[in-house]
């Protein structure tokens, strides 16, 4: 049976050196930064993956909420702001309400600017 290909990790090098050369003293930590460093100039280190996002036209959209404090007649007002943005263009649509209802939410997915992308077809939204 064939034994699978062992992989040279950072604490097998560091016990490896240690066994043959008991007389120079190294840690651990020296030896991992020093393997990381090499990886990194051979370029074996991790590499970094990236997952195209696309989106149809008219689509998805991912909907939030947030808070805001306004001016109104010259005193504080505390204000739900719904946002929502389409995840095909980037374009948003807020409209502000004074409570964030089921209501509102589907009133905002609704009224959305005549000139914006932003869909109702689908919508995500976050917490």
């Amino acid at each position: 049976m064939r034994r699978a290909k062992q992989r040279h990790t950072a604490h097998r090098v560091w016990t490896r050196l240690g066994e043959e050369n008991p007389e120079h003293q190294i840690g651990e930590a020296t030896v991992r930064r020093y393997v990381r460093e090499r990886r990194h100039e051979m370029g074996l280190a991790g590499r970094e993956v990236f997952v195209p996002q696309s989106y149809n036209w008219g689509q998805e959209a991912q909907v939030d909420w947030f808070e805001a404090t306004v001016r109104l007649d010259g005193e504080p007002r505390k204000l739900q702001i719904f946002a929502m943005r389409s995840m095909a263009s980037g374009d948003a649509f807020h409209r502000a309400y004074t409570n964030s209802t089921q209501k509102a939410l589907l009133e905002g997915t609704n009224m959305r600017s005549p000139t914006s992308a932003v869909c109702s077809a689908r919508c995500v939204t976050t917490t």
